[in-house]
């Protein structure tokens, strides 16, 4: 072996055994010895670095928890605590982010039972205790216990929201855009039945100068249209039949004129339990929840520190990383969701996402924190090692929990 590539092999190895196993200033100067000496004396340095290391290497390879280089106290200090180091069998010390690094996004990945939930809730606690509010999206009622402590439980059909109303200081005409996107998206519209849709809600919204009209009324608007083209008996077909059907499954939820307004559930921490719902009808509802939450932070303009934060669990039913296939995604564009990572991290907004598959690109390349479980489908470890620069995951994806922040693993 070539002399650089003994020093890098063995510059690894030292590494991910210093702080634990060895002294980590001690191998620094042996290797620093090394590269100052001469012949004679590097041959006698190698034999004792060699000799040194072959005590404790084959823990890297027998260990059933991998041994990785061990960040300082000062590179995972924090007010959020994520979990404890562990070096093999040896817990270190604890593994915190700020607050800021939250504003910036976090993904968590791991199959069913890795323990996604327990974090979730220990995540949630610790937001409350630092003043920030949060909604968490739950499917499975997994959250409902946090009610004892004060949180919001809300199930979904005791809202009261009405999709046309636009966010205070949105204007109506940007706004239609938004929810016909909404819809052409969750209910696999293409083109011409998106546009047929916003054709008759901006002269609805035209009649209606004082007040935002409802889907009731934008669905018994389109249905007294007497289409003869063939083209358009085709759109009204389409947009009847699912307005039709989203006021049957959401009924009172959607079909109201003044409702609720989400601006209040962003000041206390709350759980919004969507389980029991049909899966087109609950992605509406959630996107429509985010594209609100998005325009009122970008209306609001405030720029300053983290100040509430949306928990979206089994967030690949939004963010997936096949959706740019699909034939509706491949006509219309990117959702307007795609977006809502990107940019609502510049308005005091942090997403937390959980999934039991990869994201996204445009999740992925927007969660400046990743915490890794076990994973079983191989496409998934092999993207997440992608969009962490490394090689592979495969080495420890059936242990516990890995984080990677900025580039770094502990």
């Amino acid at each position: 072996m070539k002399e650089k590539e003994w020093i890098e092999e063995n510059l690894g190895i030292a590494s991910r055994l210093a702080n634990t196993y060895l002294d980590k200033k001690l191998v620094e100067n042996l290797f620093k010895a090394y590269t100052l000496s001469d012949s004679e004396e590097r041959k006698e340095l190698r034999e004792d670095i060699e000799s040194i290391l072959s005590i404790h290497t084959p823990r890297l390879f027998f260990s059933k928890k991998p041994l990785l280089e061990i960040p300082s106290k000062e590179e995972c200090s924090g007010q959020i605590i994520l979990g404890n180091i562990l070096h093999g069998d040896k817990q270190v010390h604890p593994f915190a982010v700020d607050l800021e690094s939250l504003n910036k996004h976090l993904a968590i990945f791991g199959a069913t039972g890795s323990g996604k939930t327990c974090l979730i809730v220990n995540l949630l606690r610790q937001l409350t205790q630092a003043g920030i509010t949060w909604l968490a999206i739950d499917f499975k009622r997994d959250l409902r216990s946090l009610v004892r402590e004060g949180v919001w439980v809300v199930r979904w059909n005791w809202l009261r929201i009405n999709p046309l109303e636009p966010p205070e200081g949105v204007s109506p005409k940007i706004w239609m855009t938004i929810v016909c996107d909404l819809f052409a998206h969750s209910f696999y519209w293409f083109s011409p039945n998106e546009n047929y849709m916003m054709e008759h809600l901006a002269q609805l919204y035209e009649k209606h100068k004082r007040s935002y009209p409802t889907l009731r009324e934008l669905y018994e608007f389109i249905v007294k249209k007497e289409e003869k083209n063939r083209r358009k008996q085709e759109y009204f077909a389409v947009v009847t039949n699912r307005l039709a059907s989203l006021l049957i499954v959401l009924k009172d939820v959607v079909d109201v004129r003044e409702g609720m307004r989400l601006e209040e559930i962003c000041m206390h921490p709350t759980v919004l339990e969507v389980d029991q719902l049909r899966r087109d009808e609950a992605n509406f509802l959630v996107e429509y929840i985010l594209a609100y939450l998005f325009y009122y932070r970008m209306v609001g303009g405030e720029r300053s520190k983290l100040t509430h934060c949306t928990v979206l669990d089994e967030a690949n039913r939004w963010f997936y990383a096949q959706r740019k296939w699909k034939e509706t995604t491949v006509e219309l564009g990117m959702p307007f969701i795609e977006q809502v990572p990107q940019i609502i991290r510049d308005y005091c907004e942090g997403l937390i996402f959980a999934s039991q598959n990869c994201l996204s690109q445009t999740a992925m390349a927007n969660t400046n924190i990743k915490l890794v479980s076990f994973l079983g489908d191989g496409e998934d470890i092999e993207a997440i090692a992608k969009s962490e620069s490394m090689k592979s995951l495969r080495s420890f994806s059936n242990s516990s929990w890995f984080c990677f922040a900025s580039c770094k693993s502990c």
